[in-house]
């Protein structure tokens, strides 16, 4: 049996019933009484099954709403094989192995790995995946805080674990998705850390020769980091001052699509002065070495930006950001801003940078007189 209550403060249903001899509240998400009320019986029906030992029938389980629908993960008879996360995630590496460019399979893998250690960590690594829920997750969010990992990392792990158990849904390898409602931190959108062109110069005085060309060329193009590993010479013409951002073989560009970057003076100078050999193919030779490629480049102006003694913290990724921050104080229009940053849509750069363009504002407020 299971009963129905209306919620006063939001005029939702919400339907009771005892499962594994637990009473379980969930929402119906509805406000019509009439529908809520034939969630109520499907419920009932399902509840009556699993007390009886009798498989349950999937369509009526597809109609419930999903937070409802996961309070009966690992409990359905005649339902999907039981995995561990380390069984399930064999089935999921295969899966990203075959689908998914280099670059996300090892974003992907590491940010579920985590999850992974804390079961280890808390003799739960047996634990099935059915058996998963908030109380678990809150824990494992707890865990992650108490070892200083920003909220915003945690988030992303937490979408990422999401993922993992709709993708184990739609291949039949879990009936349900057991967490249906995991809560993400709530962040403020902080300013950027940029450079100023004073801090930069500094930093690119201290930094080595080898990688002066490589600094410059990112913080006046605004490639990342990755774009700037793959650049082909191909990619290049001097003569035009243009470079191209291209999808790769097996490393398309963060977003998949491609652009073109004018190349300033101090640019094209960087280019020029860089060894080249006609069977050379990558312009950055010095980031085609595996340790310069991977942590070098970013230890390397870390020991920069502390020899010319700036403080505040910024990373290999600030030059990006430093290419954007200074075109939108010196006046350039956020789409075309937006457009040379690679960005998917104009809203991303209006949230970190519209505000750099303070005296925009102030001339368009000026022209009101009423």
């Amino acid at each position: 049996m299971a009963g129905l209550f209306k919620d006063k403060k939001t005029g939702r249903y919400f339907v009771s019933y005892m499962l594994r001899g637990k009473q379980e509240r969930r929402s119906t998400g509805i406000k019509n009484k009439a529908v809520a009320d034939t969630i109520r019986g499907l419920v009932g029906t399902v509840v009556d099954s699993i007390d009886r030992s009798l498989p349950v029938d999937k369509a009526i389980l597809r109609r419930l709403p999903r937070g409802i629908r996961a309070s009966f993960a690992g409990t359905v008879l005649g339902a999907a094989p039981k995995f561990t996360l380390a069984e399930l995630l064999d089935k999921y590496h295969a899966y990203i192995d075959t689908e998914l460019a280099p670059r996300s399979r090892s974003t992907y893998r590491e940010r579920i790995v985590h999850l992974v250690r804390f079961l280890k960590s808390t003799k739960r690594e047996n634990l099935l995946v059915s058996e998963f829920d908030l109380a678990l997750i809150d824990e494992y969010k707890t865990s992650r805080l108490d070892m200083g990992v920003g909220k915003t990392t945690i988030n992303n792990e937490l979408t990422h674990i999401k993922t993992l158990l709709n993708w184990a849904v739609e291949r039949k390898y879990l009936d349900v998705a057991p967490i249906s409602r995991i809560k993400h931190f709530r962040v403020e959108t902080g300013q950027p850390r940029y450079l100023t062109e004073e801090e930069f110069q500094k930093i690119y005085e201290c930094s080595s020769v080898e990688d002066r060309p490589i600094l410059l060329v990112m913080a006046y193009t605004g490639i990342r980091k990755g774009e700037a590993v793959r650049l082909e010479w191909s990619d290049i013409d001097l003569k035009k001052k243009l470079l191209w951002v291209r999808n790769k073989p097996g490393h398309p560009s963060k977003t998949g699509t491609e652009r073109v970057i004018p190349l300033a003076g101090k640019a094209v100078e960087a280019l020029k002065s860089l060894r080249r050999d006609k069977t050379d193919v990558h312009v950055f030779l010095r980031l085609q070495r595996s340790g310069i490629r991977h942590n070098g480049l970013r230890m390397n102006f870390k020991r920069a930006r502390i020899r010319a003694g700036i403080e505040k913290a910024a990373s290999i990724n600030t030059l990006r950001k430093t290419f954007a921050s200074i075109l939108a104080q010196k006046g350039v229009e956020m789409a075309l801003v937006s457009k040379l940053m690679g960005h998917t849509n104009i809203e991303m750069t209006m949230t970190y940078y519209a505000h750099l363009e303070p005296a925009k504002s102030h001339s368009a407020v000026e022209k009101l007189d009423f």
